[in-house]
């Protein structure tokens, strides 16, 4: 969740609008940003980070500065127990040698059912055991490899060549000289797409790691905003359509 909507709401606490606005973002993104660590998720941490960057990049130089101000506060202040985890990013403990095994089961799934996949909804849970037998922990930890084992390398570049057209379509709606750029001026739904863009990215960025939709939450989520991205590229674009013709 916080890799998603973290980048928009902070996005929103700092592009310009009504005070209350600005200050009602403001305490959820700094609400969001306390808690994120205490989630002790290593790939949304991850995600969060790439998502910040994007959006730093992308939109707004000074989501930059709030995250460099983040990282270089952060050790001094953490719990030992999240400075743990952060440093079994750099060197994994024992329990990743699980996720690889993951990764290889659904490997063998794919290349035994390489058009069709084993199938959607908990067939990945029910076909699992078959291939690693006496595992208690069905999960794949790596969205991709789930959905080409789950619908095939068919639904596999299905999903990708989506994913791509979402980002092409929001991309030439934000598009100016360059293709990273920062905003100049408050444009409240070219702002919106950016924390968007941003947010998914993260979710996608973390998705190397784990397997986040079998949550139904997180994946009705995901597709929400995808399909408002999507909207809003298509007002955005119908507006300078309109500002030409006139």
């Amino acid at each position: 969740y916080f890799a998603m909507t973290l980048p928009i709401i902070l996005g929103q606490s700092l592009w310009r609008g009504p005070g209350w606005w600005r200050v009602t973002f403001g305490c959820g993104a700094l609400l969001m940003l306390i808690t994120a660590p205490l989630t002790l998720a290593r790939g949304p941490w991850i995600g969060l980070l790439g998502a910040m960057l994007f959006l730093g990049f992308l939109w707004d130089k000074r989501v930059l500065l709030i995250l460099l101000a983040i990282l270089l506060i952060l050790p001094f202040v953490a719990p030992k127990i999240i400075k743990s985890r952060a440093a079994s990013i750099i060197n994994p403990p024992i329990t990743q040698k699980r996720r690889i095994a993951d990764w290889q089961t659904a490997l063998r799934m794919t290349e035994d059912f390489p058009l069709t996949g084993v199938g959607l909804g908990r067939a990945y849970l029910t076909a699992y055991p078959r291939y690693r037998p006496g595992c208690g922990y069905y999960y794949c930890h790596n969205l991709y490899l789930h959905q080409a084992a789950s619908v095939g390398i068919p639904g596999l570049v299905a999903y990708i060549w989506l994913i791509i057209t979402f980002f092409r379509k929001g991309f030439r709606s934000l598009a100016r000289k360059r293709w990273f750029f920062s905003r100049t001026e408050s444009e409240p739904r070219k702002d919106l797409l950016a924390g968007i863009l941003a947010g998914i990215f993260g979710i996608l960025i973390a998705s190397l790691t784990d397997e986040h939709f079998h949550a139904t939450e997180v994946a009705m989520t995901f597709w929400f905003l995808v399909g408002l991205g999507i909207v809003l590229s298509r007002l955005i674009s119908d507006k300078a359509k309109q500002e030409i013709i006139s």
